[in-house]
């Protein structure tokens, strides 16, 4: 997967006259928590903001030679989310503590909670600030949702935290 990425991005570059994204995310589903386009394929950052959401095929037109593409590897990407804000959704969407004290008797949609403990939103001109999740938590089990890492956190267009486990090599830069 990261060879083909790497390939489309060497092969397409940037429109003459545009200026190329600095990261381009890949390769995983976008919740954008927009809702005139709540998903997406893919999301383009450039300095400080979001330049780019879209679909995969149409991201390779912002990839110039200096770009950095991170394959998601289908992890999931969404708006910031606060350090504890994974307990906090879990807590939201099904009512209990981790230790299975009732909180709430009324439950909230993931999505609702997500944008509870949220950012905003990713669209073009927002400042990048993202979360990338091990798992999509709108596809889980509910009680699964306080278990799944983050792996990547960009705060204003940088990357400012990777796990271990975000083992791709995307640092690379291609050349």
């Amino acid at each position: 997967m990261r060879a083909f990425v790497l390939s489309v991005a060497l092969a397409c570059g940037c429109s003459p006259g545009s200026t190329p994204a600095d990261l381009v995310f890949v390769g995983g589903p976008v919740y954008t928590q927009d809702s005139s386009r709540p998903w997406a394929e893919a999301l383009a950052i450039r300095g400080k903001h979001i330049v780019y959401v879209g679909s995969r095929r149409d991201a390779e037109a912002v990839i110039g030679d200096s770009t950095r593409v991170i394959d998601l590897d289908s992890r999931l990407l969404l708006p910031r989310i606060g350090d504890d804000a994974l307990v906090a959704i879990h807590e939201a969407v099904t009512g209990r503590t981790l230790r299975g004290r009732v909180v709430a008797t009324e439950v909230v949609p993931v999505e609702t909670a997500i944008e509870t403990h949220s950012s905003g939103s990713l669209v073009v001109g927002a400042h990048a600030n993202l979360t990338v999740l091990q798992e999509n938590i709108l596809k889980i089990a509910p009680d699964r949702i306080a278990e799944t890492k983050a792996e990547m956190s960009v705060v204003d267009g940088e990357i400012r935290y990777v796990a271990a486990t975000f083992d791709q090599g995307f640092s690379t830069t291609l050349q």
